[in-house]
């Protein structure tokens, strides 16, 4: 390789950014799954939430 053009070490360059951008995106899917079925499983226990006072909550909160 030219000086101007150098191998990046292993682990580092764009291949290793890209892998590291789709496994966060992977934990990111399994952390929404997992609350997804959290949220699933309180709908089961306790009914929906009530849509208007979510909004208030979330007026509240600043949201």
């Amino acid at each position: 390789m030219a000086a101007d053009h150098p191998v990046p070490p292993p682990g580092e360059g764009p291949a290793s950014s890209a892998s590291a951008s789709i496994e966060k995106a992977a934990q990111r899917r399994i952390e929404r799954d997992g609350l997804d079925e959290l949220l699933a499983g309180f709908d089961e226990a306790n009914g929906p939430a009530d849509p208007v006072a979510v909004a208030a909550k979330r007026t509240r909160l600043g949201a």
